[in-house]
């Protein structure tokens, strides 16, 4: 978003419609997705998960982190059935 040169109310009212425009088209797809046949079997939270992506993606790039962005990490791990155990953090 491109806020360089406006007045700080310009700025936060900016920054309040982006909001609200993502805001409102993660609701309606979460929406459409609940009345489309075949939903009432998939998970919620999942749903919700992909709205408010697909919004992000379209309304605020700067939201979603990639695993590029992200400082790697090293340690001793170990798996044990479903579960991780970390040897050293």
């Amino acid at each position: 978003m491109e806020l360089e040169g406006l007045s700080p109310e310009d700025k936060e009212f900016d920054v309040a419609r982006l909001f609200v425009r993502f805001a409102a088209d993660a609701a309606d797809a979460v929406a459409k997705g609940a009345g489309a046949a075949g939903a009432g079997n998939a998970d919620p939270r999942v749903q919700v998960q992909a709205a408010l992506t697909r919004s992000a993606r379209r309304h605020a790039p700067g939201l979603l982190r990639s695993a590029a962005d992200t400082p790697a990490r090293s340690g001793r791990w170990q798996r044990q059935g479903n579960r991780i155990i970390v040897l050293n953090g």
